[in-house]
Parts: structure tokens; sequence; C-alpha cells
């Protein structure tokens, strides 16, 4: 499954109530490949709202506590931010997502580029990455465990009317990934490693002990 930031696929969540429509990644959507998440609205923001910025240091400084999340105005929102990111990655885990789609730019989403907290449009590299990669058995199961608990019907995280299925091609996908796609993103991993954190989380259980790190520095 890919997870895309929910602005990517149309909806209007940015923090000035506006998407940023990707054509491909609305196509992903409505072939039911893809889930939509916005980690700002999961950490109990609203549409619209003040945009904020990093101050003190880069994404993982925030997880530190080394650094903090503030808007325009000055207001520290750095606990929400926080909250909205174990909330996204817990839904990753749950729909077995081994790709995800960020907007660039974004406190919250930013993968490779973030505002640098000045609030004057510089930009800095991001430098941590996040890389789930399950066990295929896993992956397997949890897509038949979806399709039997939403049979004919649109599972809570899908938009209206795209009800559960499963085809052939997805599921040739998901076998293939270990010899196919795996070996292509950590090539690519390897070429990042010398600048960028990578987090590599390969069991449920290793994802667990992250999202407890991430909510004990909350």
């Amino acid at each position: 499954m890919i997870m895309v930031s929910a602005c990517l696929a149309g909806k209007p969540v940015r923090y000035n109530g506006t998407p940023a429509t990707d054509t491909i990644v609305e196509q992903l959507i409505a072939q039911k490949k893809a889930i939509s998440v916005c980690p700002e609205l999961l950490g109990g923001f609203v549409t619209p709202r003040e945009p904020a910025e990093i101050v003190g240091g880069n994404g993982y400084d925030v997880l530190d506590g080394k650094a903090k999340v503030i808007e325009l105005s000055g207001t520290d929102v750095t606990g929400k931010y926080i909250e909205g990111a174990a909330h996204a990655l817990s839904i990753a885990q749950e729909q077995d997502v081994d790709l995800v789609v960020l907007k660039e730019n974004s406190p919250s989403c930013g993968s490779s580029v973030i505002y640098d907290g000045t609030f004057q449009g510089h930009k800095q590299a991001a430098d941590t990455i996040i890389f789930l990669d399950m066990p295929r058995s896993l992956c397997l199961y949890r897509v038949w465990k979806r399709r039997l608990m939403y049979h004919n019907r649109s599972r809570p995280d899908m938009q209206s009317g795209c009800k559960e299925k499963i085809d052939l091609q997805f599921l040739k996908w998901i076998w293939d990934f270990p010899s196919k796609k795996r070996p292509q993103m950590q090539h690519k991993l390897a070429e990042l490693g010398m600048d960028k954190q990578i987090i590599r989380l390969r069991s449920p259980r290793e994802v667990k002990g992250f999202l407890d790190k991430i909510k004990h520095q909350k």
C-alpha cells in the first residue's frame, strides 16, 4: 500500500485551505492503491490554520526535544505535530504501507526539504528517512484481512464509493517487492546515507518501539 499526503490527493487541507493536487496521486487513490493522510489534521489542527515552521533544528531535533514547531504568531505547536506524526505512522503500520509520497516543504510532511524556521521562504534539507520494511507474509496477510473486514464496503481511510477490492496485479506487486522494489530503495537509501539518518523498521514490534519513543518525548 502507498501512503500519500492528503493535499496531493486533491483535498483542501493545507494551512491556507488549498490542495496541492497531483494527477498521478489522484489516480493511485482512485485505483485503491494508495491512502491519504494529513498529519496536521491528525494532530488536532483545523483548516485553515497559521503557517508553522521548525525552529532551532530539524525534524529529528524536534523528536529529541531540541527544536520546536512554531506558528507565525509565535505559538508553540510542537506537541500537536508530534502527535500527528505518531498517528500517521500508526496508520502506515496498520495499512501495510511500504511506500510514502509526501508534500515537500511542509513541517509535517517535508521529506527532503523544509522551511528553515525564519518564515522568510528559506529552505533546508531534511535529515531523516523512515523506511517501513515489513515482511512480505505480513503484508499479504493484512491485505486479505482488510478484504474480509471491508468486503463490498469503503474503508474509513478511503474516499466514499471506493469499495475494498483485491486484484492480481496488486498481489503480484507485493510478492515481487522484496526482489524488485526493495533493492532499488536500498540503493537509493545507501546514496543518501552519508548525510541522512535512516530509520528502518522491519516489524510491528520495531514500529511500536519507535512510536513509544515519540510519545515519551512529547
